[in-house]
């Protein structure tokens, strides 16, 4: 088949690849992704909160461990020579004898050994094994060796109020998943805090309470249910200038329909005449396996339009149409450290027309239009503390397409069948002093050794890659972009739920493709972020600078071609 885009100038073939990806593409998340104006830029990497301050809402009993563990003067007894310990599995039995060591080898009564069994007791409560003890053999010392048992407490009732529909099953997985590990009192306050970051929780009251029977305890956990659903209406200019920059969406999102803590969303675009829907997007993310297996179902379905000169009067649309599932596995998880792992199908389907008649525009592509097939395996992992935030996210793709073999005389733009390549995305943040100062860095890198069909190319330039240009400035094979900025609180109220932020930031992009010289641009400017409850607004203007072979010059007149980017939104829930 003749490659069609042969017969028009270059910057024409521009515009009409980058409508094939103006919208649809994947996410390698575990939740139904929020709807992107530009899909085809790569998806954003988002970064835990700063670690908080102690969990809220945590009350525990009085812990009371009598007596002074610690040995007497020398008094009548049996020598004490050595300790056999018995029902110790969270703490190591050298440990404990070594705790022992100064009863050992000496003449031991029975405030002696009483004064022992504290000491052990005390080195159980101490490590956070707060209901956990010793227990004396009624023997006593024999042949200079006392038999002491470790009674190991267990968590072995937990109460919930307040569910209102969400299925116990799924927090007694969140908080404590093995009722027969010994209660440790940081790991359940660290997984209680954990459980306070749930979309579906808005605050919880526990108390820690002795149970029926020694070594038992029941922890008594007040819910109160974050609001079920979301909604959300939102203006920007974060579309492809060529096919109209401006959008209007809403999202709408569902939490906990079936009781198993699952997310529904769905999100939609009106077309320009508002009589239809120019784009249609749902997601469903299910716990399979409690806590830490999800399973996401995504589909987009878009149709657009080129709105500018000189293809505008040739009426050249495009639809496109992906279908996504995805596979997710928390590996592990505390308060500071998440990693986690998974699997991710990709299906897409573009097709364009010229006229009303169907036209492919990309070299080999079939009468059905250009469909991809893609097997991604990606990585993440974060780390918090007080001060810093880093979040890591690696992605190996295996692609297949429908493209039929040509022969053209312009070898570099044929693309073949299959294609592998790999993205990484890295984000850094540090607090710089108590004022809430922040510098921010986020890379992202894309490597091939392969041509690739525009919908897995690289999107370098616009609101979430390199400020100042339009979307989609350059797509390329390969490539990496850089953004550094400085996050400045000028307004804060006290509540909280209204703020103002500057962020001075540089943004840099460079890209090639596989056999041709590379490009790159970059850009200095100023960002603003506004929130008030629930409206929001965020701006940004950069000042371009480019490598002489990219065009500095404005292309129109759309806001991106001036260096501006907008949004306003008005939400509810979360």
């Amino acid at each position: 088949m003749r490659s069609a885009t042969a017969q028009y100038p270059l910057h024409i073939q521009v515009t009409l690849l980058a409508l094939a990806v103006t919208l649809g593409a994947g996410n390698a998340g575990a939740q139904p992704a929020v709807q992107r104006d530009n899909p085809n830029a790569p998806a954003e990497l988002l970064r835990p909160p700063f670690l908080p301050d102690a969990a809220p809402g945590f009350q525990l009993p009085p812990l009371i461990v009598h007596g002074s563990g610690r040995p007497g003067p020398p008094g009548a007894g049996e020598i004490l020579r050595t300790l056999a310990i018995r029902g110790n599995t969270a703490i190591a039995t050298g440990e404990l004898l070594e705790v022992a060591r100064p009863w050992l080898g000496q003449p031991a009564n029975a405030a002696d050994l009483e004064a022992l069994r504290v000491a052990l007791t005390r080195h159980y409560v101490e490590r956070g094994y707060v209901n956990s003890g010793a227990r004396l053999d009624a023997a006593g010392v024999r042949a200079g060796e006392l038999g002491v048992e470790i009674v190991e407490g267990r968590l072995s009732s937990l109460r919930f109020s307040g569910l209102e529909g969400l299925d116990e099953r799924y927090l007694i997985a969140r908080l404590w998943p093995d009722a027969d590990r010994p209660l440790q009192l940081g790991e359940l306050r660290e997984r209680y805090q954990l459980l306070l970051d749930d979309p579906l929780i808005r605050r919880m009251n526990a108390r820690l309470l002795p149970d029926e029977g020694p070594g038992t305890a029941a922890l008594d956990v007040a819910v109160e249910r974050a609001q079920p659903w979301s909604f959300a209406v939102r203006w920007n200019n974060h579309r492809p200038a060529s096919v109209g920059e401006h959008a209007l969406g809403v999202e709408a999102g569902l939490r906990n329909l079936t009781g198993r803590g699952d997310a529904l969303r769905l999100s939609v675009q009106p077309d320009e005449d508002a009589r239809a829907f120019a784009r249609i997007g749902f997601g469903w993310s299910l716990p399979v396996f409690y806590p830490a297996t999800q399973l996401t179902v995504q589909m987009d379905d878009s149709d657009s339009s080129v709105v500018e000169e000189p293809l505008a009067a040739a009426d050249v649309k495009s639809r496109l149409s992906s279908r996504e599932v995805t596979l997710g596995q928390v590996l592990a998880e505390n308060l500071r450290h998440r990693a986690a792992a998974g699997v991710t199908w990709l299906a897409r389907r573009s097709q364009t027309w010229l006229g009303g008649e169907r036209f492919p525009f990309v070299a080999g592509e079939p009468d059905e239009g250009l469909r991809t097939r893609s097997l991604r395996l990606w990585q993440e992992y974060t780390y918090r503390s007080e001060t810093e935030v880093v979040a890591l996210r690696s992605t190996f793709a295996q692609t297949r397409n429908n493209l039929q073999p040509v022969t053209v005389d312009t070898a570099p733009e044929v693309v073949g069948r299959n294609a592998r390549f790999w993205l990484g995305q890295a984000q850094f943040a540090r607090r710089l002093g108590d004022s809430g100062l922040q510098a921010v860095a986020r890379a992202t890198v894309q490597h091939t050794r392969d041509r690739l069909v525009t919908l897995d190319g690289l999107s370098i330039g616009g609101a979430t890659t390199v400020r100042g240009w339009r979307e989609n400035q350059l797509i390329r094979d390969r490539g990496a972009i850089l953004n550094l900025e400085l996050d400045i609180p000028v307004l804060r109220s006290g509540a909280g739920d209204r703020s103002l932020h500057l962020l001075p930031f540089v943004d840099y992009g460079r890209g090639r493709n596989l056999g041709q010289s590379a490009d790159a641009i970059g850009s200095v400017g100023l960002a603003m972020r506004w929130r008030s409850g629930p409206w929001a607004a965020d701006a940004a203007w950069g000042w371009r600078r480019a490598s002489s072979a990219v065009n500095k010059a404005r292309a129109g007149h759309a806001l991106q071609d001036h260096g501006i980017h907008l949004q306003v939104s008005y939400g509810i829930g979360r």
